[in-house]
């Protein structure tokens, strides 16, 4: 079932005293429930544009784009606060994303407050979400400064799947981690998609973390789809010179499981 739809999605930056800056142009894709399509090419590529865009944190310069059957790039502030719950994001940098003054157990309440689940079933709630990430439930009364990279991103996974969303947009989910952990995370993000049906956005740079979380890739190059496919065809008979580029550029092995505490 088809989730995300994007048709001609253009945008462009305005700064002052000089001309608009063009960082997406005519991008087009659909992402399916329970799968991943990952959006890979160098830095200012227009990755994280486009899924800003999709989530309506950017309001896009042109194109049209759909959650489910709804078009959602022309609704206003209320109509997209009542959307919200349906799209999430897991940012790059778990330790900026936390704010500092909450607990774990209030990061996830409020999370819990844009969803269906009644106020006297939150707390439960909260601890279910802790299980699914994999982290004890003693964590609840830490703050960020408390924990670690590993156990931040996964908390940010668990606040990000505290609305039950249909879609969720993955903003180079693992740069920031330590290697140790990074396989841990990603392989976390296969399970918990496999169990709820959630689609991804992926934006990586990481060709490792795409190898082995991503179905379909399409390759950035200044705001444009360069190639697109499934990701074995993609890697292994790269049509494009940028997409040749980027894997000649990157020695990987897919991301194998890893055993062990969460980092």
């Amino acid at each position: 079932m088809e989730v995300i739809r994007v048709r001609g999605l253009t945008m462009d930056f305005r700064r002052r005293g000089a001309s608009a800056f063009r960082a997406v142009e005519d991008v087009s894709f659909t992402v399916d429930s329970g799968e991943t399509l990952a959006l890979v090419g160098e830095s200012g590529s227009g990755k994280s544009t486009i899924g800003r865009s999709v989530l309506r944190l950017l309001k896009p310069t042109a194109g049209e784009i759909y959650l489910g059957d709804e078009r959602i790039d022309n609704l206003g502030y209320q109509e997209l606060r009542e959307l919200r719950p349906r799209m999430q994001i897991v940012f790059q940098d778990p330790f900026g994303s936390m704010n500092p003054a909450f607990s774990v157990r209030r990061t996830l309440m409020e999370a819990l407050r844009t969803s269906s689940c009644p106020k006297h079933e939150r707390d439960r709630r909260a601890c279910t979400l802790l299980d699914e990430v994999r982290l004890d439930h003693r964590l609840l009364e830490r703050h960020r400064d408390e924990l670690s990279g590993g156990q931040l991103q996964r908390i940010a996974i668990a606040r990000a799947l505290a609305s039950d969303p249909k879609f969720i947009f993955l903003d180079e989910p693992t740069s920031a981690l330590d290697v140790s952990v990074r396989g841990q995370v990603v392989n976390l993000l296969a399970e918990l998609q496999e169990r709820h049906h959630v689609a991804y956005l992926l934006a990586s740079h990481e060709l490792d973390v795409v190898e082995t979380l991503a179905h379909r890739v399409a390759v950035l190059d200044a705001g444009r789809i360069v190639e697109a496919g499934q990701v074995e065809r993609v890697f292994a008979d790269p049509l494009d010179p940028c997409t040749r580029k980027l894997v000649q550029a990157e020695s990987r092995e897919p991301l194998a499981p890893q055993e062990g505490a969460p980092g």
